[in-house]
């Protein structure tokens, strides 16, 4: 007679395979959970980033110089109040429903250089957001910070 099945062998190589391939498939979906919502908060940092960046353009280059030497009125909107130069500045103290919920986890550093270039003057304005102290933007992260650069040029 003769037996019909599986050796020893033939089955451990069996779980071997399938281990293998259970294994990449959960680190495939660990890696895709963790960059999607890398992109999410990024993408949070980056329109907190850009609110400023455009505020400053409309307002112009001379509203820039009073900004720039804190001179400038920062009460006439609760987006202008949530724009302090030169300081890190929490997004959870800003007005309520100004930002997304998540943006309370980040904090926010705006500076002002002046620029000459060949006679043009320009305010260089440089927006930095960073995750406020151990949060979950922290842990999800990737970057320290995220950092977007414009110029105010002077239309004179």
């Amino acid at each position: 007679m003769k037996c019909r099945g599986f050796s020893l062998i033939e089955i451990l190589i069996a779980i071997f395979l399938l281990a293998t391939v259970l294994l990449s498939l959960l680190w495939m979906n660990r890696y895709s959970h963790i960059s999607s919502m890398d992109a999410y908060y990024e993408g949070i940092a980056i329109g907190a980033a850009q609110e400023p960046l455009e505020i400053f353009r409309g307002m112009g280059y001379e509203w820039l110089e009073l900004y720039q030497k804190g001179q400038a009125d920062l009460t006439k909107s609760a987006a202008l109040t949530a724009c302090p130069p030169g300081v890190w500045f929490n997004l959870a103290d800003a007005k309520p429903g100004l930002y997304p919920s998540e943006a309370s986890d980040l904090k926010r550093l705006i500076t002002v250089t002046p620029v000459t270039s060949d006679g043009i003057k320009a305010f260089q304005v440089t927006v930095r957001i960073a995750p406020a102290l151990q949060s979950k933007i922290d842990a999800w992260l990737s970057r320290d910070s995220v950092s977007l650069k414009s110029f105010v040029v002077d239309k004179k």
